[in-house]
């Protein structure tokens, strides 16, 4: 993973690896079949290795929903190779999985049908790594552009910075609530999103 965030996931192959760890490429063969399979550990481990950090707590459906959105914005923003692989192709990772289960046995427990569970820990993740996606990005606003677009000109100076954790929070929190309709309580699913950070 070190290599993926230095040069970026291209350079995850079995050759890279290898002169890397200052082997033979032919060495790695023993312990993989080629660099998809090497590509899905890494990825593997480093899912492993965030969920111990931060592993997902036994929470009712919406903690246990917010806290996997945040860990996982917090992992592809730390690691922007994982965005790249979770954008090519489906990760299967045994983690990662069980991540899912988690999340998808706590909105069951809340009520949720399992279709309805699915489609929700979908719509969530689909969620993270659009706007991850999007907040990686180099922006550079062409005020040229804006002319003639009066509300946009105004808010020319927070467009570069409109995909930051306020914004992130506030569509995080609408997608929850639409799902998980908030129960009683002093706390807004705003706030609980920030407290599940």
């Amino acid at each position: 993973m070190a290599l993926a965030d230095e040069e970026g996931l291209a350079a995850v192959t079995i050759r890279g690896v290898a002169a890397r760890l200052g082997v033979a490429p032919m060495t790695l063969y023993g312990h993989v079949a080629g660099a998809d399979e090497l590509v899905d550990l890494v990825v593997g481990a480093t899912i492993a290795a965030a969920v111990d950090e931060q592993p997902i707590p036994s929470f009712d459906g919406r903690g246990a929903l917010l806290s996997f959105a945040h860990g996982l914005r917090d992992l592809l923003i730390e690691h922007p190779a994982v965005l790249d692989v979770y954008r090519r192709r489906p990760v299967q990772d045994a983690t990662g999985l069980a991540v899912t289960e988690v999340v998808v046995s706590a909105l069951i427990a809340d009520g949720l049908h399992e279709d309805d569970a699915v489609s929700t820990y979908a719509t969530v993740y689909a969620y993270v790594i659009g706007f991850v996606s999007l907040q990686a990005r180099p922006v550079d606003i062409d005020r040229a552009a804006l002319e003639g677009h009066p509300i946009l000109q105004r808010m020319g100076d927070r467009l570069a910075d409109i995909f930051d954790q306020t914004a992130f929070d506030r569509g995080l929190a609408a997608l929850v609530d639409a799902a998980l309709p908030p129960r009683a309580g002093p706390e807004s699913t705003t706030q609980l999103a920030a407290a599940h950070r």
